[in-house]
């Protein structure tokens, strides 16, 4: 599915994913399917793909993507109130920046990651971009400071936005 480059490709692939469940329902067969569905912008589908593979982070990030922010919100609250991570918490961070633009909300989730989860490109990103809207140009200093290479990517999973790096 991840291979499938073509609206050609990606349609067989869902037909032998699908078949595949028919024969034998499987959480990982569901979470290809769900992105063989992205791919194909067919995102409800997708959306009930991933919660069916039990992926609520897939789908919250299915729902973000899509502009269904109070979706997503309560998606990821939910995967928050199960269990701490640092995806998780990059994507409330997301949610709460993109879809409410409610900074404090965004500050709350990344101030929660630690330093090395920060290492990450997504999570330094997202802590960026809230450093550079919040004007706070001591937090921007430290996060770069202490970034492992020469660039940040701002925004992996922002709607409307695309990659950007800064040497």
């Amino acid at each position: 599915g991840l291979l499938a480059t073509s609206g050609e490709m990606r349609s067989e692939a869902e037909a032998t994913y699908r078949q595949l469940l028919r024969e034998r329902p499987d959480q990982d067969i569901y979470e290809e399917l769900g992105t063989v569905l992205m791919a194909q912008r067919r995102y409800d589908d997708a959306t009930a793909a991933f919660r069916s593979a039990k992926r609520p982070l897939l789908a919250g990030r299915t729902l973000f993507l899509t502009g269904r922010f109070d979706e997503a919100r309560t998606t990821v609250n939910a995967v928050l109130a199960e269990q701490r991570s640092a995806a998780a918490l990059v994507l409330k961070a997301n949610v709460e920046l993109f879809g409410f633009i409610d900074l404090d909300a965004a500050h709350r989730a990344i101030s929660q990651l630690t330093p090395s989860e920060l290492m990450e490109d997504e999570a330094a990103g997202i802590a960026v971009r809230l450093a550079v809207l919040r004007r706070d140009p001591a937090r921007l200093g430290k996060l770069l400071e202490a970034f492992s290479h020469a660039f940040v990517v701002l925004s992996t999973v922002t709607p409307g936005f695309s990659y950007h790096s800064y040497d």
